[in-house]
């Protein structure tokens, strides 16, 4: 099944991501982590929860799957990572199966051949920055890869069905 996208435009981080003066800029605020700390303080107080029912609309969210009214949220924040109702999602417990840590869309790279980056956040990142180890990303290369991405509208929290680490 293929399911478009619907992407929020507009705003703060379609400046950050979709302009040259914004990309320019975009380390300063994401490398120092300003712009998460802002963003984050702003999303966690009272002051935004006016935003959660336009939040609803322009990311799609489908309220029906959460586990309390909209109104129940007291910021952006709270409706962000919001619980979903009691059977909204079923996990497969076996053992043998993969099971997703969360919602999102998901990019596969069955072969990437001697391709030593994958796309992370609008950067290509190499491999062996994301697993922090040159003896794992040597044996890992020219394998495969999956990425699952959270986007605004997304189910953020993670679930852990069987063993692992995070």
């Amino acid at each position: 099944q293929v399911v478009t996208e619907r992407v929020v435009r507009g705003g703060l981080f379609d400046w950050l991501y979709n302009t040259a003066s914004g990309q320019m800029l975009r380390p300063l605020f994401v490398r120092g982590r300003l712009l998460h700390r802002v963003v984050g303080a702003f999303a966690d107080s009272v002051w935004s929860r006016g935003l959660n029912a336009g939040f609803v609309r322009a990311a799609g969210v489908n309220m029906a799957e959460a586990a309390e009214p909209i109104e129940a949220y007291g910021s952006l924040n709270a409706l962000f990572t919001r619980r979903l109702a009691p059977g909204c999602r079923s996990i497969d417990r076996d053992p043998s199966n993969l099971v997703s840590p969360g919602d999102g869309k998901l990019w596969v790279a069955p072969d990437l051949g001697d391709r030593a980056t994958l796309p992370v956040k609008g950067y290509e990142v190499s491999v062996r920055a994301l697993v922090a180890d040159d003896d794992l990303a040597a044996r890992l290369a020219g394998g495969s890869a999956a990425v699952l991405r959270l986007y605004l509208g997304d189910y953020h929290r993670l679930h852990f069905p069987a063993d692992g680490v995070p």
